[in-house]
């Protein structure tokens, strides 16, 4: 049995829904999940006390002043689709607003999460609200400049959102960023590919001949 399955098999009706909400958050504060949870609520439970709850559930991990949903209980709640597409995406247009909001910046960390104002935040919600072009234009950018930690997270939420089909596959914007931040980490762990599905190389060979030139001006 799952770890969303265990929990559930005791929590009250309506509680896949409200976690999946919660799913579509990279990272959490109390403030920000009870918001969410006021969109998708459950019957005679606040947001606060379904919040406080939950946190004793063992099923959430820290993050410094910020916390989230275990790996594996996030994991499993962002491919399992339990949300109705336009409570999905009007999650991420929440998300995504708090970011953009700048008098919010001055509570990153402990209000709003602090993710929300980097590009790989932006783009995460943009392509969870639908709005994949202009997703995809953020992933094309975000592969500018130096390695920085929203290029390494960038570069996993794009791989986490070809898994959950909120972005299309083998897409040149995607590929190129995930391959760029493997190069500049110098592949640690052993040699690591960016094969597309079906096992054929050839389809990327453009990919690799463009990535190339990038370092030889």
């Amino acid at each position: 049995m799952s770890l969303l399955d265990e929990f559930l098999e005791f929590a009250p009706p309506g509680s896949a829904v409200t976690l999946a909400a919660l799913a579509c958050a990279e990272s959490l504060t109390d403030a920000v999940a009870m918001a969410i949870y006021a969109r998708v609520p459950i019957d005679h439970l606040t947001p606060e006390e379904f919040v406080s709850a939950f946190k004793y559930s063992g099923l959430t991990e820290p993050r410094n002043s910020e916390w989230n949903l275990s790996s594996a209980l996030r994991k499993e709640l962002v491919t399992a689709n339990a949300l109705a597409q336009g409570q999905k995406r009007a999650v991420h247009e929440l998300l995504l607003s708090l970011g953009q909001d700048e008098k919010n910046r001055a509570k990153a960390g402990s209000e709003v999460p602090s993710y929300l104002f980097t590009d790989a935040g932006a783009v995460y919600h943009l392509a969870g609200a639908g709005r994949t072009e202009e997703a995809l234009k953020y992933y094309s950018n975000a592969s500018k400049g130096v390695l920085t930690g929203a290029q390494w997270l960038g570069a996993k939420l794009a791989e986490e959102q070809e898994l959950s089909g909120a972005i299309p596959t083998g897409r040149i914007e995607t590929t190129f960023l995930r391959a760029l931040v493997l190069w500049r980490e110098g592949q640690k762990g052993g040699r690591k590919t960016l094969v597309p599905k079906g096992g054929s190389n050839r389809p990327c060979l453009p990919r690799s001949c463009h990535f190339a030139s990038h370092f030889r001006k």
